[in-house]
């Protein structure tokens, strides 16, 4: 339908900081049907998160979500999140 925003999992910024060459892998989606979409990316360091926007930006997300405070295990780690 085209009245609901789809949004992605929760992405750390350092799996996007660290994976430069294959970053298909973890962004890419059908740019065809799948809009709105807004891409979650997860992650404490500000540098991460300005270069994870950039690399993300030529992947055409309608919006990017910016999370500093996960309390999820997975993506926070040790609490080095947020």
């Amino acid at each position: 339908t085209k009245k609901m925003v789809m949004w992605t999992e929760m992405i750390p910024m350092s799996t996007l900081v660290h994976n430069v060459d294959s970053l298909d892998r973890f962004l890419a989606y059908n740019d065809e049907v799948e809009h709105p979409i807004v891409l979650q990316i997860g992650g404490s360091d500000p540098e991460a998160a300005k270069m994870s926007c950039q690399l993300a930006k030529s992947y055409n997300y309608d919006q990017i979500n910016l999370n500093v405070g996960c309390p999820s295990e997975r993506v926070a780690g040790k609490g080095a999140f947020g």
